[in-house]
C-alpha cells in the first residue's frame, strides 16, 4: 500500500519532523511504500 505522511505547518521551523521519519520505518518495514511531505519546509521556501 501506499502511504503518504504530511506534517502541516506550525509555528517555527527549527525542528525536524522526526515522527514522520518514525513512521515511515515502521511502515516500510510492514512493506507499505512511504512518502514524506513537509508542508512546513515547503511553505517557508
Amino acid at each position: 500500500m501506499k502511504v503518504a505522511l504530511i506534517k502541516c505547518p506550525w509555528w517555527v521551523r527549527y525542528c525536524p519532523p522526526y515522527i514522520l521519519a518514525y513512521f515511515s520505518t515502521y511502515l516500510k518495514s510492514l512493506g507499505h511504500e512511504t512518502f514524506c511531505f513537509d508542508l512546513n519546509n515547503i511553505f517557508y521556501h
